[in-house]
């Protein structure tokens, strides 16, 4: 995605090589005419505002013009490890967490809860298969609550997650961390507004629950 200052650029040399072309032909070029560019850096710059934080959510642009899932919001996630325990050959029980999702056309952010801790992008990528479908990958950092950082240290992982549904209804993936753990992630649910701590987020689905 363009930024101001390179869009501003890119107007000026163009209208610095449309002025050389005028003269070329022997065209009287006018200073007036600098008002026109500034307004039109202006009304592209405000164009591009936008189209960054608004404009690409539209329904009518996805497809076609915009090849990016819109998956803001909060997401109720379930994680499932596939690691075993050496002594009972079990795997432990399913986690409850919830995924922040923060999207711009440009910028993608998820911050991941659960009762014991945060995991956040630290980069991403967004590609659409031959099929339609979207699928995000990313590297993450994952911090654990102080209180339990000796049996569960801040760790580094990867993740690659499917959006189902166009609009999206739902995110399945896999995850692998570098504590040679791996896992499955669901989502099924979703909700408009953001949430940043666990406690909020799990008490907002309990009211949707609860009816």
């Amino acid at each position: 995605m363009l930024s101001k200052l390179h869009l501003t650029t890119l107007l000026i040399i163009s209208a610095l090589v449309g002025g050389i072309v005028l003269l070329a032909n022997g065209v009287a070029v006018k200073i007036s005419w600098l008002s026109a560019v500034s307004a039109t850096i202006t009304v592209i710059s405000l164009l591009l505002l936008g189209f960054q934080k608004w404009f690409w959510r539209w329904r009518c642009l996805h497809g076609w013009f915009v090849e990016k899932p819109d998956v803001r919001g909060t997401w109720k996630v379930t994680l499932k490890s596939t690691w075993k325990d050496p002594n009972t050959g079990e795997s432990p029980p399913e986690i409850e967490a919830y995924l922040a999702v923060r999207q711009t056309y440009s910028q993608l952010s998820f911050r991941l809860m659960t009762a014991e801790q945060n995991s956040e992008l630290i980069s991403s990528t967004i590609q659409r298969a031959e099929d339609g479908l979207y699928k995000i990958s990313g590297i993450y950092r994952s911090e654990p609550l102080l209180s339990i950082r000796e049996r569960s240290p801040i760790h580094f992982g990867a993740m690659i997650v499917t959006v189902i549904g166009d609009p999206p209804s739902g995110l399945n993936g896999h995850y692998w961390t570098d504590r040679n753990s791996s896992g499955e992630f669901n989502a099924t649910m979703k909700k408009e507004d953001l949430y940043s701590d666990y406690v909020s987020a799990k008490s907002a689905f309990e009211a949707i629950d609860n009816g």
